[in-house]
């Protein structure tokens, strides 16, 4: 990152990050399973030719293997908002979603990572809000449910 002379000198980046993920743990669920994880979708890869995308132009093509990166926990802050239901003819829809916070130095961890169990329940990363703190990276990852449990 290229510096200004005179902006942000001084700054305890190292000491921000450390309390910073103390009060993230604080925060944390004691039980283990209930903490934030994050999860990557498999990949499959066939045998024969593939459309752009990846996928068999023979949908009896067998698979040849299939790629799963393991889950991640990492130190994290994490906000729930709370969606009224909005009825429709169909019923009521719960659109529940979640802001996590993830700083720089654990976010290569989880990068490329597009579903995240929070207390159990699964919601999709929308998108990733970065914002800078002199040299620090803060992300923001906005997130919508795919389905809330009781």
């Amino acid at each position: 990152m290229a510096t200004v002379p005179g902006f942000g000198e001084g700054f305890p980046s190292t000491v921000f990050r450390n309390n910073i993920k103390n009060v993230m743990r604080m925060g944390a669920p004691s039980a283990v399973e209930q903490r934030v994880t994050f999860r990557w979708p498999s990949k499959k890869t066939f045998v024969g030719k593939t459309d752009p995308s990846g996928r068999p132009y023979d949908l009896a093509s067998a698979t040849s293997s299939v790629v799963q990166k393991e889950d991640v926990q990492i130190d994290c802050a994490v906000e729930i908002l709370d969606r009224n239901p909005t009825g429709t003819p169909i019923g009521e829809f719960n659109n529940p979603r979640a802001t996590i916070t993830v700083l720089d130095v654990d976010y290569e961890t989880i990068k490329g990572s597009t579903i995240v169990l929070i207390g159990g329940n699964t919601y999709n990363v929308n998108y990733v809000e970065p914002v800078g703190l002199f040299d620090v990276t803060i992300y923001t990852l906005h997130c919508q449910a795919v389905d809330e449990a009781a």
